[in-house]
């Protein structure tokens, strides 16, 4: 055993260099550990001299910034490119069913899955043109309110009466919508494009087809990208950060 007292950056190092770039959340945390349990022991007594786990002016300048490559490591959602969503709410208009009602409301109002899937007729306020979603369905768990458009508020309407505690939404069979059925609806109309030799619906940038992707974010993630090519505000760029 290894006495604590000998442990120096040539260990820590040791340890580290194998995760530090594959699991680097893993790895930083067990270097604050490290660096934790040899402070306690300098405390008692038990070794002297710098701790070989410090970051500052130590291992920095050992192993890579763990901030940097945290920041290679994100990956943006595949998106519809906005230029190509006209295309797709023409054929998106040609399906029935609630999953095409729903997924037009997601589009029209830039709304994630959740936000949608438990949305109830009470969140719909025709005489202020808004709609509320409680801060329960929010990414951030604060309360939105989405100012409705003319078509957003014609889709309202088209859909069947029920009371103000009734799902916007509901699933053939009951209950709430399930993604898949929005990304099933989704990956029909790419492939329906495609067999009439069109380019589908993919972002062109990452060469993604809408398959195996949140059906939410196929769309949602294209609205800062159309914010930021055409000059539009901040607040609305960041509404899907």
């Amino acid at each position: 055993m290894l006495d604590v007292a000998t442990i120096t950056n040539s260990h820590v190092t040791t340890i580290l260099q194998p995760i530090w770039t594959t699991k680097t959340e893993t790895a930083t945390r067990v270097r604050g550990r490290m660096e934790s349990i040899l402070d306690w022991a300098s405390h008692k007594g038990y070794r002297q001299g710098a701790n070989p786990a410090r970051w500052e002016g130590n291992l920095q300048h050992e192993l890579p910034s763990p901030t940097k490559l945290k920041k290679r490591k994100q990956r943006h959602h595949p998106a519809l490119p906005y230029t190509r969503l006209g295309a797709f709410m023409v054929d998106l208009r040609l399906r029935e069913g609630m999953s095409a009602r729903a997924l037009k409301w997601a589009i029209l109002n830039a709304s994630r899955f959740q936000e949608i899937a438990g949305a109830r007729r009470r969140e719909v306020d025709l005489q202020l043109k808004r709609w509320t979603i409680p801060a329960q369905r929010m990414k951030r768990e604060i309360e939105h309110v989405v100012p409705l458009s003319d078509r957003a508020i014609t889709l309202f309407n088209s859909l069947p009466p029920g009371a103000p505690d009734d799902l916007l939404f509901p699933a053939p069979e009951g209950g709430q919508l399930s993604d898949s059925a929005l990304g099933a609806m989704i990956d029909g109309i790419h492939e329906a494009d495609l067999a009439r030799g069109g380019r589908g619906y993919m972002d062109q940038r990452r060469v993604v087809s809408p398959l195996n992707t949140d059906s939410d974010r196929r769309f949602v993630t294209g609205l800062p990208r159309w914010a930021t090519s055409t000059g539009k505000s901040s607040s609305m760029r960041s509404r899907t950060s």
